[in-house]
């Protein structure tokens, strides 16, 4: 999969958010412009429109690299990421990861992300990613997203 391709244009998604016992404690859609420059940048533009009312914005900017024998790599800056995000593509998916400040009941935590992207067909990618602080599960985030042009 390469994230370059999927992403480039408008993308749709429709969330769910799971606590660690399994819980669905939150629903979610985001709303994607993406802006692949042809090179080596792909900019994200995310709004996020959550079950509970709450509405946010994020911007991502992955940067793309190649190497012919190991694969396309990744890495991605956006506001509530500490330090950098590494992504590697292997085969049909991509596999993100990073440590990134969430506000939860009014702390902001950092957690752990292991965020993984299947491309089913070429209007399609389903994404889980687990969340954990110190090793230890905290929760789940379960996207599909659609390319809607």
């Amino acid at each position: 999969m390469y994230m370059e391709e999927f992403f480039n244009g408008s993308v749709v998604g429709d969330g769910l958010v799971f606590d660690r016992a399994g819980k669905l404690t939150r629903e979610f859609r985001v709303e994607i412009l993406g802006e692949w420059n042809g090179v080596d940048t792909l900019v994200l533009h995310e709004s996020f429109k959550y079950s509970d009312g709450e509405e946010s914005a994020k911007q991502w900017k992955v940067n793309v690299e190649s190497d012919v024998e190991s694969g396309r790599s990744y890495r991605g800056t956006m506001q509530d990421i500490v330090g950098t995000a590494q992504g590697k593509g292997i085969g049909k998916a991509i596999n993100w990861r990073y440590d990134m400040k969430v506000v939860a009941d009014g702390s902001e935590w950092i957690l752990s992300f292991d965020d993984w992207m299947w491309k089913i067909d070429d209007g399609l990618v389903m994404n889980r990613i687990k969340m954990s602080k110190f090793g230890l599960n905290v929760g789940e985030i379960l996207i599909t997203f659609r390319r809607t042009h």
